[in-house]
């Protein structure tokens, strides 16, 4: 294989890494679906204050049962699984699966179930896939724009969407979250949306539960 075609089929396999994501994801659900059928919820600690007896104030620990698949994240996921086994059987063509599901809107839970880890690895390997690009004669757009867009500190709603593949919709519902809110920047309110690729990283990859 010459160098082009070296270039090519790393792209492919950064791309199918995303795909592995999603399945990945989908995986968890499906575990987590069955502990909670078991069990009425996920038992979680949390602590409460309280006046004791003697008036003097105090912290009791209490046990809480917390529901991630709900409804609509348990239809997300059946979404997100018929894409790749559409993909896998060869019925759908990578681009349009990585596209469907990233129209795909999240719930308000569903991004617990994915493993960043898995993100991160296709990240390092379209690194590679830039290094290459430069190298070559020929070097290809999609690989150039990559590029550009790894080098950003501060990214859009749109290119949070490219990098990240969750769209505009989902983006905000994040936001909007009362616990644990996607990190953003605003100056003024109504203004434009941006967001520091530190923090949302962090973010990601405290989601996984």
């Amino acid at each position: 294989m010459n160098l082009d075609e070296i270039t090519k089929q790393l792209l492919l396999e950064a791309e199918e890494l995303e795909i592995l994501y999603h399945e990945n994801a989908f995986e968890c659900f499906k575990f987590v679906f069955l502990y909670e059928n078991e069990l009425g919820g996920i038992p979680t600690h949390c602590y409460e204050g309280y006046i004791s007896p003697e008036g003097t104030e105090e912290e009791r620990e209490i046990i809480e049962h917390i529901e991630y698949c709900n409804a609509n994240t348990y239809d997300y996921f059946f979404k997100i699984a018929d894409l790749c086994q559409d993909y896998r059987e060869k019925k759908k063509s990578l681009e349009d699966t990585l596209l469907f599901i990233s129209e795909t809107e999240h719930t308000e839970t569903s991004i617990n179930f994915y493993d960043f880890g898995i993100m991160k690895a296709k990240q390092k390997l379209l690194s590679r896939v830039v290094e290459l690009n430069k190298l070559s004669d020929k070097p290809i757009s999609k690989v150039e724009n990559i590029e550009v867009l790894q080098a950003k500190k501060i990214i859009t709603v749109k290119e949070f969407a490219e990098i990240y593949s969750i769209s505009k919709t989902s983006q905000q519902n994040y936001r909007a979250r009362l616990h644990d809110p996607l990190p953003y920047h605003q100056k003024v309110e109504g203004g434009k949306i941006t967001y520091r690729v530190d923090e949302v990283e962090k973010w990601l990859e405290n989601q996984h539960k």
